[in-house]
């Protein structure tokens, strides 16, 4: 019996300190379990009955996460098929779908577009272009509804907020990207300044559909392995910009996309946001969807503050630039982080004999430069 009472009164005891500690000090009576589950509610945003994580977590170090990204967003990425992976490619059971290639055009660049598309004939006479109008005036529309093998389509700025009107802002890039990316499967984007030189398509698609025969890009010793060519992304930039991501990535990006900063001023290059092949699976989904989060986003794609002129110093890649390119820092920053700073993991190989950036105007085109019977450039 004495035993019996020893025992209740141990546990009395303990009981006892147990609530003191609690009430003593709250947070630390806390398990780390229950914190990481009331941070991870602070991170859902919910739709139709399910919870959805609106929190960007820096890979492979899930407790580093930005600031979530606004609820009211979610009817976006349900409308462009972002919060699931049910639609995915899968290239051990599918083909490549014919990617079409997609451009945006607004007045002030519409000559330069025409070259893209007239340089588009040259190298691909049959190939579907579809032209996103930003606003284009009457005289250019007409110019290009009569077109072959070509669509014109209005940017639907009213399904987005007011302030992916604002042209400079480059919001529009990302949302046209999810937006065809979702109706075809596969694209290529590209903006009018992109000049084929080579129809190397088959080359790069290959870098992607191959990769099902590899082990799966999880195991992180990949990342670093630069004679593996089938571990590409599914989202690929191509032309290089000559310096590294840290530049021209404006420092209030980081509180909704964090990153390892002194890995990404050491191993991190910056490549053209303007110009890229992107098919369905899972990883670009994943990457497509923080990227028009950040672009529907008001402080994210455009911090306060942003401007696009650079004042680069003697060091292009670990000196911030005091500036900001919008679209190009959001997707070289997502890329950066989820392929472990090394480009190399989703830059294709198509270089500078596949196409150039040149951003002239070729003012003596006629409508023969514009036919899809045109010869094939060898």
């Amino acid at each position: 019996m004495k035993t019996r009472q020893s025992l209740y009164a141990v546990l009395a005891a303990s009981a006892l300190l147990f609530l003191c500690a609690i009430m003593a000090k709250p947070h630390e009576a806390v398990s780390t379990s229950a914190r990481i589950t009331v941070l991870e509610t602070e991170c859902q945003c919910a739709l139709n009955g399910e919870q959805y994580d609106f929190c960007y977590r820096l890979p492979p170090e899930a407790h580093v996460k930005g600031r979530r990204f606004d609820c009211e967003h979610t009817h976006s990425l349900e409308r462009l098929d972002l919060l699931s992976d049910k639609n995915v490619l899968n290239f051990e059971h599918q083909a490549l779908p014919e990617p079409p290639f997609v451009t945006a055009m607004t007045d002030n660049h519409f000559k330069e577009g025409l070259t893209l598309i007239a340089n588009i004939r040259q190298i691909f006479p049959r190939k579907k272009i579809y032209v996103y109008d930003l606003g284009l005036q009457t005289p250019s529309l007409n110019q290009l509804k009569d077109m072959c093998e070509l669509e014109v389509r209005r940017f639907p700025f009213d399904d987005y907020p007011p302030y992916v009107k604002n042209i400079g802002e480059y919001r529009w890039k990302p949302l046209i990207i999810a937006e065809t990316l979702n109706e075809f499967g596969a694209v290529w984007y590209m903006d009018t300044s992109v000049r084929w030189k080579k129809d190397k398509l088959d080359e790069v698609h290959s870098q992607v559909t191959c990769q099902t025969d590899h082990p799966r890009r999880e195991d992180n010793t990949l990342l670093n392995n630069s004679s593996i060519l089938c571990k590409k992304s599914g989202y690929l930039l191509h032309s290089s910009s000559g310096h590294g991501v840290f530049p021209t990535t404006h420092p209030g990006v980081y509180t909704y996309i964090p990153t390892d900063v002194e890995m990404l001023k050491k191993k991190s290059e910056n490549h053209d946001a303007g110009f890229v092949f992107v098919a369905k699976t899972i990883e670009s989904i994943k990457i497509l969807k923080w990227y028009v989060l950040c672009a529907l986003e008001k402080n994210c794609m455009a911090p306060s503050g942003a401007r696009l002129r650079c004042q680069f110093g003697s060091d292009r890649n670990t000196q911030y630039a005091n500036c900001h390119r919008y679209d190009q820092s959001v997707i070289n920053l997502l890329l950066s982080n989820a392929y472990g700073y090394n480009a190399r993991n989703y830059v294709s190989s198509l270089g500078s004999d596949g196409a150039v950036i040149d951003r002239a105007a070729d003012t003596k085109l006629t409508k023969k430069d514009f036919l899809c019977n045109a010869t094939i450039a060898s």
